[in-house]
């Protein structure tokens, strides 16, 4: 029996799950968490096979949790669960360890959840289910993905939850808010966008930066 555990910020989400799981052959959803860290306390008592993360949680503590969750438990597979993201954001998934990566939108979403469980436990690959797929040769047609630098991704994260360029100087250790505003600057340029919200629009369509909450 495999048995999964999903960690996700979002009760209907958890619900669906569950019940995509219920009736699957030889997996057992045994438990549902809202952080990252409450998972972590499960580990250490009970062993789990593959741990769901969707990225309702907040970002980027779920993204920087994967290589920790498997460095303290080798044998764990990670899957993650994800609206929609562009070559990029698929990289930095994978970068980080994740042993899988599947799209929320799938028309298929259960059989693909299920298969994708079993081929992490069955297979030494990187699941990516077809959407997934899809993106890369989308991003492909379109030409060269946008990269974001590290701290153009914290402003802009930092933008899309409410801060004002001062709070974020003040969060992120400027002197003043100039550096931010030139970060900003320099995403629209990227982005191709004429306001910071088209760029924060643009930014989560492509999976460049997520919301907290979802």
């Amino acid at each position: 029996m495999v048995t999964v555990a999903l960690v996700c910020d979002s009760e209907l989400i958890g619900l669906g799950t569950q019940e995509m799981l219920a009736h699957a052959e030889q997996l057992v959803l045994v438990e549902t968490f809202t952080q990252v860290t409450a998972l972590e306390g499960y580990l250490r008592h009970s062993p789990l096979d593959v741990v769901l993360l969707d990225d309702t949680l907040p970002y980027p503590e779920w993204l920087k949790a994967i290589p920790r969750l498997i460095s303290a438990h080798p044998t764990l597979r990670i899957i993650v669960l994800a609206q929609r993201m562009d070559t990029a954001g698929i990289r930095g998934v994978i970068d980080q360890g994740a042993h899988g990566l599947i799209f929320k939108g799938e028309p298929l979403l259960r059989e693909i959840l299920i298969h994708g469980i079993r081929w992490v436990i069955q297979r030494d690959k990187v699941y990516l289910s077809s959407q997934v797929g899809l993106q890369f040769f989308e991003d492909r047609q379109a030409g060269p993905p946008v990269r974001l630098g590290r701290c153009e991704r914290e402003v802009l994260h930092l933008l899309a939850n409410g801060q004002t360029p001062q709070q974020i100087a003040l969060q992120l250790g400027y002197g003043n808010a100039e550096p931010v505003y030139a970060a900003c600057k320099r995403v629209r340029f990227k982005l191709e966008a004429r306001t910071n919200a088209e760029a924060i629009h643009l930014a989560l369509q492509r999976g460049l930066i997520w919301p907290s909450n979802a």
